[in-house]
């Protein structure tokens, strides 16, 4: 699942061995994005660091902290447009957010071409 908000970017996914464990899996491009989720999920384990993963960042938290750390980031939600929001937290990626909100656009047509 991928999830955009004013905290970051991230890919949450149960990879093998998280089912069975009770956890996921929350990937990121950008380190920062997983130290502010440090805030709503209290993770203890370190950041994992790849240089070949398609998501450079990772770690692993209980599925239930994960739930919970993602509703309260819900629960905070007090703007009523998100991409200001987004410029705001996160200045320096408001272009490369504002393109891919543009890009995903084009999903809503896709009913119209059928």
């Amino acid at each position: 699942m991928w999830v955009i908000c004013d905290v970051g970017f991230f890919n949450i996914v149960c990879q093998d061995g998280d089912l069975g464990a009770g956890l996921l899996t929350v990937k990121a491009r950008s380190k920062k994005d997983l130290e502010a989720l440090r805030d709503f999920i209290p993770y203890t384990n370190a950041i994992e660091e790849s240089q070949v993963a398609d998501y450079r960042f990772r770690i692993k938290a209980p599925k239930h902290q994960v739930r919970g750390g993602f509703a309260t980031i819900l629960n905070e939600i007090n703007y009523p447009k998100t991409k200001p929001k987004l410029a705001e937290n996160n200045p320096d990626r408001s272009s490369i957010y504002l393109r891919t909100w543009a890009v995903l656009e084009q999903i809503q047509y896709l009913d119209e071409k059928a």
